[in-house]
């Protein structure tokens, strides 16, 4: 029985275990509002060049809530607005939870994207990120793998569909245990999706079938968390215009994601490990590209009062494309290989508040020189929550 099949059941069957115990109730749900706001300002020099001075802004507002039937069976909502100067649609999606688990319907990330981790703090936290592509606002580069957002170069957090609509089961946690599984029938990605760059002659990426598998595991042991998780993701190429040259890939290609890692904290010290890998389908004599990679992700974070520090290491390396030459020859263009490595602290202010100040240094190295370069940036900022 395939994912699709096995996410449809679990639907039905508690559908139906609601409806026969007569569920009611006790109130409506009322919502409530959670989110953040980010502002960065940072200076920047390297062998690429650009602005010397930039800033960033970033926001999220979050309205959810739930309310819970006589049989204990839990049903919720959320949605998200998401924006820099202006608000636009994001995640939404209702759940059901219970001893069952939890089903989630709508628009949303994959199962191996929710259950999984960067190893860096993510967008929302208070220190600056680098695990999700965001140093390219502070770090100018020709590299056309540098601002992957949900793919190899960017990010060891891969996904291959943004808040597309999705069917998503995920076990209750048995003995540290919990696993996940989601199917989106159709979702439309760009450069930040996990296919590549699309070109001047191609279209935005756009697949169909992405199912995702994972798992975790969390355990203590003496005065130590130990916290596990794996997944695997897969999608389709979907026929697309342009003679069927999807960002590097022909239609009816697949792709496949998969992630692994580990984090530990004790004492204040939190030490973590990620690696994601992406694996192409795809024929070069059609005209498809590789765009095949892995990136391994690393911190080590400490806490203490209002304290916040850390140190964080990115590095990727991307298959080179599959291009034709003046002379009609399909070739290969060259691999490309990034390293980031990025000092942080942060000083909570109060409840919701804190201040953080950033050191990044970036490295890229193309096989054949055009993208090298060395950069650096300071940046500071504040991280507002509510």
């Amino acid at each position: 029985m395939n994912t699709k099949k096995v996410l449809y059941a679990t639907t039905a069957m508690v559908g139906a275990s609601v409806a026969a115990t007569g569920a009611q109730a006790q109130q409506g749900i009322d919502l409530n509002l959670s989110g953040f706001f980010n502002y960065y300002t940072g200076i920047t020099d390297g062998d690429f060049g650009g602005d010397d001075v930039k800033t960033f802004q970033d926001s999220t507002i979050t309205f959810a809530g739930s309310t819970t039937f006589d049989n204990g069976v839990e049903v919720g909502v959320n949605f998200e607005l998401e924006g820099d100067s202006t608000l636009s649609g994001d995640e939404q999606y209702g759940y059901f939870k219970g001893s069952f688990g939890t089903i989630q319907l709508g628009a949303q990330n994959s199962a191996g994207y929710q259950m999984s981790w960067t190893t860096g703090p993510m967008w929302w936290q208070r220190l600056m990120p680098i695990n999700t592509g965001w140093q390219n606002y502070f770090i100018d580069s020709a590299s056309a793998q540098f601002n992957n957002f949900y793919a190899p170069g960017g990010s060891t957090h891969l996904d291959l569909q943004d808040e597309a609509q999705t069917v998503a089961y995920f076990t209750p946690r048995v003995q540290g245990f919990k696993f996940g599984a989601s199917w989106s029938p159709a979702g439309a990605v760009t450069d930040q999706g996990g296919l590549g760059a699309a070109t001047a002659n191609q279209t935005d990426s756009t697949i169909e079938d992405v199912y995702s598998l994972s798992a975790n595991y969390n355990t203590s042991f003496q005065n130590a968390d130990l916290a596990l998780f794996g997944a695997f993701q897969q999608g389709n190429v979907e026929q697309a215009a342009n003679n069927g040259f999807i960002a590097g890939n022909v239609a009816g290609d697949s792709v496949e994601q998969y992630m692994t890692g580990f984090r530990v904290s004790s004492g204040g010290f939190h030490v973590g490990y990620q690696f994601g890998l992406q694996d192409n389908e795809s024929n070069p004599a059609l005209g498809g590209e590789s765009h095949d990679g892995w990136t391994h992700g690393a911190d080590i974070r400490y806490v203490t009062g209002p304290w916040h520090m850390q140190l964080e290491g990115l590095i990727s390396e991307i298959d080179g494309d599959f291009e034709t030459d003046p002379q009609g020859n399909l070739v290969q263009t060259q691999d490309e290989e990034q390293t980031t490595v990025k000092g942080a602290v942060a000083y909570t202010l109060g409840p919701g508040v804190a201040l953080t100040g950033s050191v990044i240094f970036d490295d890229i190295d193309e096989d054949a020189g055009a993208a090298d370069s060395d950069d650096f940036a300071a940046v500071i900022g504040t991280n507002i929550t509510f």
